[in-house]
Formats: C-alpha cells, structure tokens, sequence
C-alpha cells in the first residue's frame, strides 16, 4: 500500500493542547453504583449519593440538576467509555404529578487556567448519527457551539475547539435541551491557551486506504476542525491530520 505524503504547511492547523492545559476527566475510571444500583450524582447534599474524585476535586466546585458520572465497561460490542458525566433527558412540566419543568446541566467553576483562549470537550450520543442540543455557558455568557454531527453511540467525539474570552478564573456550564432523545455523555472537559502545533515533526509511517488510516504504534486522528475522530477508523473519509508518537502527518482518506 502506498504511503501518502503531504506539505508541513498544512500540518500546523491540526488542533492539539498544550502542555498547560487545564484538563478534567471525572476522575480515575473508579466511578460505582451504589447498592440500590444508582450512580452517583455530580453534586447533591449529604442524603444524595454524590460522586467526589474528581481530578479537580481540591480546588473547583461542581454542580448539576440530573447529571452523573458514569462508566461504561469495555465488552465484545464496545470499547467502553471510562468515567464521564450523563445529562439526562430533561423533562418538560407536567402537572400535577411534575408541576415544573426538570432540567440537566452540570457546571464547574473556579477554574483557573492562566491564558486559555479555547475550550473543548468530549460529546457522546445514546444513538447513532444525533445531533445533540446543548449549550455551553462560559462564566455566565452563552458561548455558541459549533454544529456537529455524533456518528456512533458511546462513541466520544470532540466539538474542536472553541474560542472563549479571557478571564482569571472560569466556570463551565452545560445543559442539555433535548426532551425527545435521551441523554448525552461528557468527557475530556479542556481549558487550552492554543491550538497551533509548532516545531512540527512528520511521521512518514502513516498512510490510509479503504476508509482507514494506519501507523507505527498507537495514534489519534483529528479533522480539520480539530475533533478527535480516532474512534472512527475505518470508516473515515476526507483529510485528516494524524498524530503519532512520532510526529504528525496529514492524510487523505477515501
């Protein structure tokens, strides 16, 4: 199969963080039901089951109305995802029995990430081809997101990299407004000062034919647009920028 070479200088729009990044996770991939088999919640008083380990736990709070942090397992069908947060289907009023309306979000805040410029995250769906309804809030103001398109359920797909104002500590809010599908999974919540690579090194390893890329040793693909679309493989096709141990290399995939 033939190796496909292209110019460096397209190779520095690929969107990667820096290593000052302030990234969240939802902690080690250590998140349990309890034993009436509920998961736990982001927040909630001392009565609620309520998740704490997060990576940030020391110094940002967290906060959400029908949000939990959640895993799913590795099994013969999926890869599984490690802990994340679930926003439940919002549910509209409906009286008696629900006299107002239930909403979902979750939000952290005292983030401090000197410099940052973007933010990014990790968007899941619960079927395949969805096109979530979800809006982001950074430090009160709603920051528009970029459409996208969530190819494969439990499957985590970046929205890329989205440019907010700068501030000396941030706080992220998420909500979910889609009350006919069900919820959504959140993960890989990223406050980043930039997304330009410099000091390029190319990977003549890589190459791609039949809808998939391949590479020496263990590597992600990311769109033009920044999102992380390794999940994806063989079933790519377009230009994609391809980051391995060893550089970067830019790839068309048909």
């Amino acid at each position: 199969m033939k190796k496909i070479t292209f110019l460096l200088a397209f190779v520095a729009v690929a969107m990667f963080a820096n290593a000052a990044d302030w990234v969240e996770t939802f902690g080690p991939d250590d998140v349990v039901k309890d034993a009436a088999n509920h998961w736990p919640y982001v927040a909630g008083g001392a009565e609620q089951y309520v998740y704490t380990n997060y990576d940030h736990a020391a110094d940002c709070t967290y906060d959400g109305y029908s949000a939990t942090v959640r895993l799913i397992k590795p099994s013969t069908t999926t890869a599984g995802i490690g802990n994340h947060v679930w926003l439940a289907k919002p549910k509209p009023a409906n009286p008696p029995t629900y006299p107002t309306a239930s909403e979902s979000w979750f939000s952290i805040s005292g983030i401090v990430a000197a410099g940052a410029q973007y933010v990014s995250f990790d968007l899941a769906p619960n079927k395949d081809n969805y096109t979530p309804n979800v809006k982001l809030w950074i430090n009160g103001t709603e920051v528009a997101l970029p459409s996208v398109t969530l190819a494969t359920t439990n499957v985590m797909q970046s929205v890329g990299y989205i440019a907010i104002p700068a501030a000396a500590v941030y706080e992220i809010k998420l909500q979910n407004f889609d009350d006919v599908n069900d919820g959504i999974r959140i993960d890989n919540v990223k406050f980043s000062a930039t997304t330009a690579i410099k000091n390029v090194t190319i990977d003549n390893s890589v190459y791609a034919t039949n809808g998939t890329v391949y590479a020496e040793g263990e590597f992600q693909i990311f769109s033009v647009a920044g999102q992380n679309v390794t999940e994806l493989n063989g079933q790519l096709n377009g230009i994609y920028v391809v980051k391995t141990a060893k550089g970067i290399q830019k790839v068309a995939v048909k």
